[in-house]
């Protein structure tokens, strides 16, 4: 790769932060608490910050302090058609009770299955925000904190995108679509705007994407490998589904070995090593206390007497619901995006995957950088499998499971919109932008009249009530939803643009899979 190949063009810096301030726009377009499972990551972080060890996988309760909050937002009323008139004042807002951190409710926390890595990271961190950020300790303004810096996770989204299609022989500007793609995504944005383990999870899985693309296509440098090593390491102490980066890694040696077996498996090794030494130590001591990498308690009824598992009806429930639950389907399930633009927004990036994967160079590279998508799939399908059997229900089954795949899938969409659009593909960013302004479009549709204002209500009668239930005072709610609006004008102008201004790419110099497009 060029050193002006890798590096990353003004496009892309823009698009990376219209993600950001799209995502900060959705930590006060959803209501407080309608993050899934989010007074569940609160609680942890909470805790987490207040010097407290993580909890054991079966002896969590989600303490008396978040508990007696949720009441403030009409959570247990779904919160849908929030009114203004029916917002507390923000200065009789309860802040979250220190005393009461260790007393736990009748509600099993059971998110203390999962590493702590996140809850540390985000405990500390909001500790340093709310030191920073001038306000009271309102339980919402806490809340808002620790959303806003989850926003900050999807700025890895665009650039990784960006930097693995440039890797796999992508143009200028499919490159710079495939960094677009991930703001076609609302639920992306709104769960990134929300408190929740999987954003740190995505944002890991994206970096490490970035050096497994490197891996596969040839690089052989022990920093690639040990940093690689360290990022897969760094995940298993966020998720479960951080176990795929070591073995992803491997893969990844192995075909970017072009025969040359030695200096692959000597960095494989290095990397598998380094990754075990710093992320195994919890599952290890899981495994030894509990005979089980990572028990799970699982709040769900025993299925019914004669229950008889039906694979092929859950099936059908299942491919549909992770579909929906990817694009757009908001808060504890509450509201979710028409089927038939879920349905075409899916059957049109799968086409171009799969475009992507026969216009690759070296196919074996595309197929191995998919992994990450096959394994948390089937490891998403396993966990909702095996809910279903045992329950006679349908949980796990979370779109969401699938964002760290996005940037791959993004620039194999990409090369597969490449090909389609030929001599045309300068114009990939605009056609990629039009599709994302669209989704977004029809998810404010859908969300914003759902969760504020009465049925029927005016657009002014929902920003008022909005802002009566944001923890921010007016005008800085208003500058949140103004800055990601205006940030989206202004980012389709700069790409009409950027393809006016920009020439036209010559084809790649080598067929060799690490040689990069020549650059403008």
């Amino acid at each position: 790769m060029t050193a002006a190949a890798r590096r990353l063009p003004p496009a892309v810096w823009l698009i990376t932060a219209v993600h950001v301030l799209l995502a900060v726009a959705y930590t006060v377009l959803l209501p407080t608490w309608r993050g899934p499972d989010e007074p569940h990551h609160v609680d942890l972080a909470l805790r987490a910050a207040d010097g407290q060890d993580h909890p054991a996988w079966d002896s969590a309760f989600i303490s008396v302090a978040v508990n007696q909050t949720l009441g403030e937002v009409q959570f247990f009323e779904g919160s849908q058609h929030l009114e203004a008139d029916a917002a507390s004042p923000r200065a009789d807002r309860v802040s979250f009770d220190g005393d009461l951190l260790d007393v736990g409710s009748p509600a099993p926390n059971q998110l203390a299955q999962h590493p702590p890595g996140y809850y540390v990271v985000l405990g500390a961190a909001s500790e340093v925000a709310e030191a920073i950020i001038p306000g009271d300790e309102a339980f919402d303004a806490t809340v808002g904190t620790m959303r806003l810096l989850n926003a900050l996770l999807v700025a890895v989204a665009s650039p990784a995108a960006y930097l693995i299609a440039r890797r796999l022989g992508a143009h200028r500007g499919p490159a710079i679509a495939a960094a677009v793609i991930p703001l076609a995504i609302p639920q992306w944005a709104a769960i990134g705007g929300s408190v929740n383990n999987d954003n740190l999870q995505t944002a890991q899985l994206a970096v490490l994407a970035v050096l497994v693309t490197r891996i596969a296509t040839g690089d052989r440098s022990w920093g690639t490998a040990l940093l690689a090593g360290a990022v897969a390491g760094a995940g298993m102490w966020i998720k479960g589904f951080g176990l795929v980066g070591a073995p992803w890694v491997v893969v990844a040696y192995v075909v970017g070995a072009q025969r040359q077996w030695r200096p692959a498996v000597l960095r494989a090794a290095g990397a598998t090593a380094i990754a075990a030494a710093i992320g195994s130590w919890w599952w290890l001591a899981n495994l030894l206390d509990e005979g089980d990498l990572q028990p799970s308690l699982l709040l769900l009824p025993d299925a019914p007497p004669g229950f008889e598992p039906d694979g092929w009806w859950w099936l059908k429930r299942f491919v549909p619901w992770m579909a929906r639950r990817f694009w757009g389907w908001f808060g504890w399930f509450d509201v979710k995006m028409p089927g038939p633009v879920v349905f075409g927004a899916s059957l049109l990036l799968v086409v171009l995957v799969v475009l992507g994967v026969r216009a690759a160079k070296r196919p074996a590279v595309a197929l191995a950088l998919l992994l990450s998508f096959a394994f948390l799939l089937a490891a998403a399908a396993q966990l909702a499998w095996d809910g279903y059997v045992s329950s006679g229900t349908t949980p796990g089954m979370q779109g969401r499971y699938l964002f760290p795949s996005v940037p791959v899938l993004a620039a194999l969409a990409a090369l597969g919109l490449q090909r389609l659009l030929a001599a045309r593909d300068r114009v990939a960013p605009i056609v990629v932008w039009g599709a994302a302004t669209a989704m977004q479009l029809v998810a404010l549709a859908v969300l914003v009249p759902w969760y504020w204002g009465e049925r029927g209500a005016s657009p002014t009668d929902r920003l008022q009530a909005l802002g009566a239930w944001s923890p921010w005072p007016g005008l800085v709610t208003a500058m949140m939803l103004l800055a990601a609006a205006v940030g989206w004008v202004l980012l389709g102008m700069s790409l009409v643009g950027d393809v006016r201004r920009a020439p036209v790419l010559a084809a790649p110099r080598s067929a060799r899979p690490e040689d990069e497009p020549a650059a403008p």
